[in-house]
C-alpha cells in the first residue's frame, strides 16, 4: 500500500476512533407512554383501593390531582426501567460485536475503502466458528453458526447490471472459500441441505476453485535474482470450495423445488441461494423481516 493511502486510511481510524470502540449508542426514550396493559392494571389497582383513597379525598379536583399523580409515578417508574434496560443492552451490544469481530472487519473496510473503488461489509454474516469454554470442571471445544461482521473484497462481490442501490439491485452475489470441514460442519445446520453437501463431496472430493482470471498466466514482472517467483497452491489441492452466493428475489414455485415452505408459489421471494460448481447447498428465503440484504457499500469518490 503506498504511503499516502496508508496515511489516509491512519486519518479515518483516528476519526472514527471512538466510533469503532462504540460505534452506537442505546438509550430510554424520554417521552415515554404507559403501555395499555400497564394504564389497565393502574386503572385496576386505584379502584381497588377507591374505598379507602375517596375518604381522603374531598372534591373531584382533588382525585383528578391524585389520578395524575399516580399515573405520573407509574411514567417515572417505566423511565427509570426503560434507562436500566437501555444500559444493559448497551453491554450486551458491545459483547456481540466484539464477538462478532466488529473492529477487524472496519479495520479491513478502511483499507479497501482507500485502496479500491468501493468497500463492502457484510452484517450479519453467518459463519462456522468454534471456542473453548469450561464446562463444570473440563474444557471444551463449542463449535456454532455465528453472525460475524465480515468486511468482502471488492473482488468476490458484484451486482446486476443498471443497479442503484444494493437493495433494490435485481440481484447481488458473492465469492467466498469454503473449507472442507466448514462445508461438513453446515451439514444439518437451519437451511443447509445436507444430501446435497454429501453430493459435493461426493463430485469434488478434493475442492473446487471458480474459474476466473487471477493475472496467473502473465509474466512476472520481479527479477528472479532479488526475489524468487513463489509457486502457488491451487485452494482445491488443499480441500477449499469457491463458494457463490446469491441474494435477489426468486419466484415461490421454484423455492418449492428445494423444499422451502413459501405462502404462494405466484410470488417472489427476496432468498438467499449459495451453490458450488452450480450444485446448491443452501436455499433460503431472507430471514431479515423486511428482506433487508446483508451488505453495506462506502464508496471513496461518492
Amino acid at each position: 500500500i503506498p504511503p499516502v493511502v496508508r496515511g489516509v486510511k491512519s486519518l479515518l481510524r483516528d476519526i472514527l476512533g471512538n466510533s469503532a470502540d462504540d460505534p452506537f449508542t442505546v438509550s430510554a426514550t424520554p417521552r415515554s407512554d404507559l403501555p395499555p396493559a400497564v394504564e389497565q392494571q393502574l386503572v385496576r389497582s386505584i379502584s381497588e383501593q377507591l374505598p379507602q383513597i375517596a375518604p381522603l379525598i374531598g372534591s373531584s379536583e382533588q382525585l383528578e390531582k391524585f389520578l395524575d399523580v399516580a399515573r405520573n409515578s407509574a411514567l417515572l417508574a417505566m423511565q427509570r426501567e426503560g434507562t436500566t434496560r437501555a444500559r444493559k443492552m448497551e453491554a450486551k451490544v458491545r459483547d456481540d460485536l466484539r464477538d462478532a469481530g466488529w473492529a477487524a472487519a472496519l479495520d479491513a473496510l478502511l483499507t479497501n475503502y482507500t485502496v479500491y473503488p468501493f468497500a463492502v461489509m457484510k452484517s450479519p454474516s453467518p459463519r462456522m466458528q468454534s471456542w473453548k469454554e469450561w464446562d463444570r470442571d473440563r474444557m471444551v471445544v463449542r463449535t456454532a453458526m455465528v453472525d460475524t461482521c465480515e468486511n468482502i473484497s471488492p473482488f468476490d462481490f458484484g451486482w446486476a447490471p443498471n443497479a442503484t442501490s444494493l437493495d433494490t439491485a435485481e440481484y447481488l452475489w458473492e465469492r467466498r472459500p469454503i473449507g472442507a470441514d466448514e462445508l461438513l460442519d453446515m451439514a444439518g445446520q437451519d437451511t443447509y441441505d445436507t444430501e446435497m453437501i454429501d453430493y459435493i463431496f461426493e463430485q469434488l472430493p478434493n475442492g473446487y476453485v471458480e474459474p476466473y482470471d487471477d493475472g496467473a498466466d502473465v509474466s512476472p514482472t520481479l527479477d528472479e535474482q532479488v526475489a524468487a517467483v513463489v509457486e502457488r497452491t491451487e485452494p482445491s489441492q488443499v480441500g477449499y470450495y469457491d463458494a457463490v452466493g446469491l441474494y435477489g428475489r426468486i419466484k415461490g414455485e421454484y423455492l418449492r423445488e428445494f423444499g422451502v415452505s413459501v405462502d404462494d408459489p405466484r410470488r417472489w421471494y427476496e432468498a438467499e441461494v449459495w451453490t458450488i460448481k452450480d450444485i446448491p447447498f443452501k436455499v433460503a428465503i431472507n430471514s431479515d423481516p423486511l428482506g433487508a440484504r446483508p451488505f453495506h457499500l462506502v464508496s471513496y469518490d461518492a
